[in-house]
């Protein structure tokens, strides 16, 4: 086989393998700050989240099932589960809507360990939808 015909054939065996890792889903991992609750909006800067009032961040972001993303006052006008972590400051600045099923899911695991894979099985499972 000549030189250039190898070349031809490693660079042709290398765009495959390029591709077919493209083609997988990215796989999401859960930060390890997260915390499951149930929230609500109740104020202009403040959200509700089991009864404890907490500081929303200036543009926090609520992520919903659906692969988009919105504004806390739009996405909470009622009680839903979720998923939230803090800023350094302690405000809350991320928030991800679960379904009901979700929520019952998660509020049945034990240990943190057992939480982070579960959470990262539910954002994956959104990702692949």
């Amino acid at each position: 086989m000549s030189a250039a015909l190898l070349r031809r054939a490693v660079l042709a065996a290398t765009l495959s393998l390029a591709a077919a890792a493209s083609a997988q889903a990215p796989v999401r991992i859960a930060p390890h700050d997260v915390q499951v609750g149930r929230a609500v909006v109740d104020g202009a800067s403040t959200l509700r989240v089991d009864g404890a009032e907490h500081a929303l961040a200036p543009g926090a972001r609520v992520h919903l099932a659906a692969r988009g993303a919105s504004t806390p006052r739009t996405a909470l006008a009622e009680e839903l589960p979720v998923l939230f972590r803090r800023d350094a400051s302690g405000a809350v600045h991320e928030l991800w809507l679960l379904t009901e099923a979700d929520y019952e899911r998660l509020s049945r695991t034990r240990g943190r360990e057992d939480l982070d894979k579960a959470i990262a099985q539910i954002l994956n499972e959104r990702i692949a939808r």
